[in-house]
């Protein structure tokens, strides 16, 4: 017994040095000739392994939170790792970032969406510190289908997130035999004022046996610590604990994730356990390492390119305008909180759109290059501007955004804009508008002829005044649902040194009554120029 006592007391000191657990246990069984020995000593190897063994995380920075005084501040702190998901016009579900890359949700919000946004940093929700699109999304591969079983999913963001003060990532333990503590917490944002706000829960016995008997016993249920008029959460709601690791250091770990939303905070809450999940979370999350797993390159790769504007030079405000198709134009789609909308490079910093619902905070918005596989934030706006005429009334419709860097894709380019009003084209063409239309596998777009309809005629039509900046234009027969939306073209071909050109003539308002309102551009050129050249 003596012998024993002596190697368990070498091995606690190796222990306490981070020397490996396998060291440890190779010299206690070896220590050990009497089985009934070594039983007795079982207990107290397990209290040792509960108290000494650290813990394994997924992202090892994880959250911290700090000690503050105030509920508002901890909130905040809580808010570094919320995240909400959306698509271009409603807030679906939330969940909860996990790593530079990751999201974590559940399957039911992974699936059947085509184009998915994520908050981060939002302790308000209508006000988050980043958007960022999705480029992956990956439900769980033990075939999920709409089941409780396996409703996990994760969302891949379309560019690596960089940690600051109010982006951080919620700890995952990938240790599968922790044990949970009983008391917990959730989170969600209220529906009136939008903030975040924080529900204590503790386990419930008799709430898991009621929810083990009808559904998949991979679950956590649990209750409020206090009963509530009233709560919102929605599905993909984090279930969260708080332990001490091995440097005494707080963490905030994340335990399970609400598998449907609730507005009654006095019933059970049914919550996935993240324990039976770990291994495919870290295993998922490993297969799309850029280290082990290279970003796909983009099949139109952006390539840096060095400044060439020679603004009001020529004849144009961005002379390497070149092309005659739309498709070979630079299409922006800007995305924010609440507001998705669509514009066109006029050069390769700047974007022409509506001004109508644009938010004004340049910070809040992203933008993407629709038809590339940068279609999410591959631009950040770092100015709005709006024209000092526009009125909500959809007068003097025009805004302009300037991006953090150049646009350069081969073989598109910005659309041409004349830099003068006092430019005569060589050769005078039609109008023409554009009809996006999904096929199978693309997106194709067709040319229309554009009818133009006289100011008087149009506001009897329309029983609105049409402003002298403005044109008319007749929907044609036989067009696509996607044909005459907000920011969609007006404009014209012409030849220009031997080239075919695609000219800006208008941006699309409104459509009402069979007709389109576009924003006549060349009524703006001053402005516009202006704008850009010193900005």
């Amino acid at each position: 017994m003596g012998r024993v006592r002596n190697h368990f007391k070498r091995s606690l000191k190796l222990i306490q040095g981070n020397v490996f657990w396998n060291v440890f246990m190779f010299q206690l069984l070896c220590a050990s000739r009497e089985m009934k020995t070594l039983f007795a000593w079982i207990p107290w190897v397990a209290l040792l392994i509960s108290h000494v063994g650290g813990y394994r995380f997924l992202e090892e920075s994880c959250s911290a939170p700090k000690q503050y005084q105030s509920q508002n501040e901890t909130l905040q702190q809580y808010a570094t790792w919320m995240a909400y998901i959306r698509n271009a016009t409603h807030y679906i579900c939330t969940g909860t970032l996990i790593n530079k890359d990751f999201v974590l949700t559940t399957a039911d919000c992974v699936q059947g969406h085509d184009e998915l946004f994520i908050g981060l940093g939002a302790y308000k929700k209508t006000e988050p510190a980043q958007m960022h699109g999705v480029s992956h999304s990956v439900v769980h591969s033990l075939d999920y289908s709409g089941s409780l079983q396996n409703n996990i999913g994760l969302l891949k963001l379309s560019n690596s997130v960089d940690y600051n003060e109010r982006i951080q990532p919620i700890c995952i333990n990938l240790d599968k035999n922790w044990q949970i503590a009983k008391d917990l917490k959730t989170f969600g944002w209220r529906p009136k004022n939008n903030k975040l706000h924080a529900i204590a829960l503790i386990l419930s016995k008799q709430c898991q046996l009621n929810l083990n008997a009808d559904s998949d016993p991979k679950n956590i249920c649990a209750v409020a610590k206090s009963r509530r008029a009233s709560c919102h959460l929605e599905s993909g709601a984090p279930l969260t604990s708080v332990v001490n690791d091995q440097s005494n250091v707080v963490r905030e770990v994340q335990i399970g994730i609400l598998k449907n939303a609730k507005i009654n905070c006095n019933d059970q809450f049914a919550y996935i356990d993240l324990s039976s999940y770990v291994e495919w979370i870290e295993a998922t999350v490993k297969r799309f390492d850029i280290k082990n797993h290279p970003r796909i390159p983009p099949q139109q790769p952006i390539v840096p390119k060095e400044p060439n504007i020679e603004l009001n030079q020529g004849r144009w405000l961005y002379e390497k305008c070149q092309g005659y198709t739309l498709s070979s134009k630079l299409h922006a789609r800007i995305y924010g909180p609440n507001f998705s909308g669509q514009g066109w490079f006029i050069t390769d910093r700047f974007i022409i759109t509506n001004a109508y619902k644009l938010p004004d905070n340049a910070v809040s918005l992203d933008v993407g290059l629709v038809g590339t596989l940068r279609r999410y934030d591959e631009f950040r706006v770092v100015a709005v501007f709006k024209h000092p005429q526009f009125s909500d009334d959809f007068k003097n419709d025009l805004a302009l955004l300037k991006v953090n860097k150049q646009a350069s894709i081969d073989n598109m380019t910005p659309i041409c804009m004349p830099a003068s009003t006092n430019y005569e084209p060589q050769e005078e063409s039609s109008l023409i508008t554009f009809d996006h239309v999904q096929t199978e596998d693309r997106m194709t777009i067709y040319p229309k002829p554009a009818s133009v309809e006289n100011s008087r005629d149009c506001s009897y039509r329309i029983q609105n005044g049409v402003q002298p900046n403005q044109i008319c234009v007749e929907v044609p027969s036989r067009v696509s649902r996607n044909y005459g939306k907000s920011g969609d073209v007006l404009a014209k071909k012409i030849m220009f040194m031997g080239q075919e050109r695609l000219v800006l003539v208008g941006i699309n308002s409104y459509s009402t009554s069979g007709v389109q309102v576009f924003t006549n551009i060349t009524s703006h050129t001053d402005w516009i120029v202006n704008t850009v050249s010193f900005n």
